[in-house]
């Protein structure tokens, strides 16, 4: 047995066996949020996905349509294969369940190249992070889409790559294997590569080397454009561009200015913590301490203090941070918080808060007051994630925003896409009234009024998808036509084009 010393020594060392008793206490505390408030319940994209993999497992036929989530989240294609497994074995969400394994393997890894690359007190004090974390980052232990949580696993492993030492050819070949998978997996990944091709020049590595790198990271991105571009992902009401995420595309005409920068430090960073939310407006001392002791951690006697002593390579973690909040500044996803402030509407900072977090305590960490600064950064994770049990339990389902969803990718295939709705546990109705506003959003979200010819060409093709389903569904799907008219939702259609539509749809049993 060991004594008070071989725990204590144990302690600080961070090992394995420690590693893994944090991740479990982690994905324990998890587990019960997701138990009490079943966040999955709230989310329309969550629900969309899960029922489609309910389809490929009902009738055994997969393909890569179902598999994948949305065309530039490749990784979801192995999320799918994971939760089609899990279906095996227990009829619980599966999306959910696999959110959970992935998060805990997240942590775990994380753990683990924190423990390889930086010193035991550092190592130990994000360790005690993960086990509760940030509000923020909670739910999407048990919540699946989007993918940017489960990707914050990438540039610790690229911290990993490049605080190792390698200087054979296999090792760069594999360095680009790696950026290329991982871009292939998320897009969110594009910014690893230049952090990379920064931190080669640094080491003054051999141009050899780098083409090394380059050429295996040109073969995988060559493989992943062929892939998207000939593989059938769906959407094809939506007419996502190959350029574009989900429709949105990047403009450099429109490149917003330096007060989105300034904004995306002093607002966005802190409200993506979680830690102040509408419903609990005494949370704002929380997220001002955290806020002033990050500013201290990131501070120029810390984080550079730190770094000083280190080789080159743990820098480039710092640089991801950076690099990743000016391009978030400057893209079409910038959010400015108007609307909403919770932790859906920040869901991209879940990328980079486990790496800020790090660097907040690597600097924390070279300060005499560390044992206060560190403890008090962490005790507002600790508070903010158990504040969270005390919110609302709310019990609805987004069913008709999850049509839509189901509508976007499915909407070509009517026929399939009813029977998605059909072997749904839920209430179709709501489902089918998404599919009709879906339906009817994306044909015309482009047309105008006075273009007669645009217009008339797609009224017949609206008709058809209403065709396809059964009589007592059509007026469900009817219902949902006028929903995508209404002044509520977006995009704002008009109501001129509702006009036409309704002369020349055929009557509908219980609707007018």
């Amino acid at each position: 047995m060991l004594g008070n010393d071989g725990v204590l020594k144990r302690f600080t060392n961070f090992d394995l066996p420690m590693i893994a008793v944090f991740g479990f206490l982690g994905t324990l505390f998890r587990l019960l949020y997701g138990y009490y408030f079943t966040p999955w319940h709230q989310s329309p994209d969550h629900l969309a996905w899960e029922m489609s993999l309910n389809d490929c497992f009902a009738t055994g036929h997969l393909s890569y349509e179902q598999l994948i989530h949305y065309p530039h989240e490749g990784g979801t294609i192995l999320i799918s294969l994971l939760s089609l497994v899990i279906k095996l074995f227990t009829s619980t969400n599966s999306l959910a369940l696999s959110a959970l394994l992935l998060d805990l393997t997240v942590r775990l890894v994380q753990m683990y190249v924190v423990k390889k690359v930086f010193e035991p007190r550092v190592a130990l004090a994000f360790g005690l992070w993960t086990i509760i974390s940030l509000p923020s980052l909670i739910p999407w232990a048990t919540l699946n889409f989007g993918l940017h949580a489960i990707s914050s696993v990438f540039p610790f492993l690229l911290l990993l790559i490049l605080t190792r030492d390698r200087g054979r050819r296999r090792d760069f070949l594999m360095d680009g294997a790696f950026l290329g998978l991982a871009v292939w997996f998320s897009y969110m990944n594009v910014i690893l590569m230049p952090i990379y091709c920064l931190a080669l020049a640094l080491q003054r590595k051999p141009l050899q080397q780098w083409l090394y790198s380059m050429a295996s990271l040109a073969l995988i991105l060559g493989l992943h454009i062929l892939v998207r571009s000939h593989a059938d992902a769906g959407f094809h009401l939506a007419a996502y561009a190959n350029t574009t995420i989900r429709g949105f595309g990047w403009s450099v005409i429109e490149l917003q200015s330096s007060a989105h920068l300034w904004e995306t430090w002093t607002e966005n960073f802190p409200r993506s913590t979680g830690l102040q939310s509408p419903t609990n407006a005494s949370s704002d001392w929380l997220k001002s301490i955290w806020l002033v002791l990050t500013w201290i951690g990131f501070g120029c006697f810390g984080i550079a203090r730190s770094l000083r002593s280190t080789s080159s390579g743990l820098g480039a973690g710092f640089a991801i941070i950076v690099v990743f909040m000016t391009l978030y500044a400057i893209s079409p996803f910038f959010y400015d918080g108007s609307h909403s402030k919770n932790f859906v509407a920040y869901r991209h900072f879940t990328y980079i808060l486990p790496l800020a977090t790090l660097y907040v305590l690597v600097g924390l960490s070279a300060f005499r007051l560390r044992h206060v600064l560190v403890p008090a950064f962490l005790a507002c994770g600790i508070l903010g994630s158990c504040l969270l049990f005390a919110q609302d339990y709310r019990d609805e389902y987004p069913l008709v925003a999850t049509g839509w969803v189901l509508t976007s990718k499915f909407g070509h295939d009517p026929a399939r896409l009813s029977c998605i709705i059909a072997r749904s546990q839920f209430d179709e109705r709501p489902l089918l009234v998404g599919t009709g506003w879906g339906m009817t959003s994306m044909l015309f979200q482009d047309a105008a009024t006075d273009d007669r010819k645009a217009v008339d060409t797609k009224i017949p093709v609206l008709l058809d998808y209403i065709a396809h389903f059964e009589s007592a569904q059509r007026t469900a799907v009817c219902d949902g036509i006028r929903l995508a008219f209404d002044k509520s939702v977006l995009p704002r259609l008009d109501t001129l084009i509702l006009e036409r539509i309704l002369r020349q749809l055929p009557p509908v049993d219980g609707w007018e």
